[in-house]
């Protein structure tokens, strides 16, 4: 998905600003799940695994939760996001054989017989 909305030649970016979010959230989950496996599942002594679940499922759930009510502010357009030709475009306006799945377009397919 990332590839085809990516304009001619800035593929790279692209695909950079599009895994950034993963490698910027391995640090935190993993000094999280560390703190909670020890806080609530120590080696010796009382479990408290429910409450560590309950813990990762609030936590995950966040980002839609977050994502769904700042969905007014995350979509706007700034000023800057110019048509090559200098006319600002909304995302309403992007045809949706532009963002269509893979799978959807047309593949030629080599038979090798």
């Amino acid at each position: 998905y990332t590839m085809q909305i990516a304009k001619e030649g800035r593929e790279g970016t692209y695909m950079a600003l599009s895994s950034a979010p993963l490698f910027l959230a391995k640090l935190p989950v993993g000094m999280m799940s560390g703190y909670l496996l020890q806080k609530y599942c120590p080696e010796e002594g009382p479990r408290n695994s429910k409450l560590m679940w309950l813990i990762i499922g609030l936590t995950t759930a966040s980002s839609p939760v977050l994502l769904t009510c700042l969905w007014g502010y995350i979509s706007k357009q700034s000023d800057n996001d110019d048509d090559e030709d200098g006319q600002t475009i909304s995302y309403d306006e992007i045809p949706l054989s532009e963002i269509a799945p893979i799978h959807r377009r047309k593949r030629n397919v080599v038979s090798s017989n």
